[in-house]
């Protein structure tokens, strides 16, 4: 039973993760981590040596691949590419800024967040003119 290989079904579908090694290590550890067999994974460890661009070319990679269905990126690398990530609009794959360790999380900067905002704010406008 332990040597069973998982059975991949068009309702599986994969967490792509940029974020720092520690974060990245914790998801691994729990088994969000994937390589497939053109060895590509499906997460970015963001260190002091990662570029912008490496951080933009993962996170188009991320959101264009079909078999992701969410992206977790860590706030402050979110905020590095903070026009990529306010420019997304498609329901999948979902992106969620999360915390990491080094970085407290604003929610002040969550673009999920404030999308939901506008989205009350300009519902309790529009059931007022009512």
């Amino acid at each position: 039973m332990a040597n069973r290989a998982p059975v991949r079904t068009n309702n599986s579908a994969l967490i792509a993760m940029i974020a720092d090694e520690d974060t990245i290590t914790g998801f691994l550890l729990a088994g969000v981590g994937n390589v497939d067999l053109r060895r590509k994974t499906n997460y970015l460890i963001v260190d002091s040596k990662t570029t912008v661009k490496q951080i933009e070319d993962a996170f188009k990679e991320f959101t264009t691949r079909e078999d992701i269905a969410i992206v977790l990126i860590s706030q402050y690398v979110a905020n590095m590419i903070r026009f990529l990530v306010d420019s997304y609009n498609k329901p999948i794959p979902a992106i969620l800024e999360i915390p990491s360790k080094d970085h407290p999380y604003d929610p002040a900067h969550d673009s999920v967040l404030s999308r939901v905002k506008y989205l009350f704010s300009a519902e309790s406008v529009a059931g007022d003119r009512r």
